[in-house]
């Protein structure tokens, strides 16, 4: 009876290997796959919320404040936006162009 060969497994590594190129993997084609909607813009550009603000506040404090805004069923960003125009005594400003709905909301 002949010796069985030792089994190469797929993570066994001959000697040498390590000199050897990389193996070339094949590229699946799977065309354009960028979005197309961004030909227009949901927001006019000049309404676009792109500015931040920062204030600090302590673990705690930002526990409070974010949990009272939850509770409001509001975004903290939707919710201080509100507080700081109401503490201004200005409305706030809409996102829309001219009182319409921008196209793609």
């Amino acid at each position: 009876m002949t010796p069985l060969p030792d089994a190469v497994g797929p993570n066994d590594v001959e000697a040498g290997a390590w000199m050897r190129g990389r193996q070339e993997l094949p590229v699946p084609m799977v065309g354009d796959r960028r979005k197309k909607h961004y030909r227009h813009p949901r927001v006019a550009p000049d309404k676009t919320r792109r500015n931040t603000l920062t204030f600090a506040v302590s673990d705690e404090e930002e526990r409070i404040l974010r949990a009272y805004a939850a509770t409001m069923d509001m975004s903290f960003s939707e919710w201080v936006r509100n507080v700081l125009f109401r503490a201004a005594g200005k409305k706030v400003p809409s996102r829309t162009r001219g009182g319409a709905p921008v196209e793609g909301t």
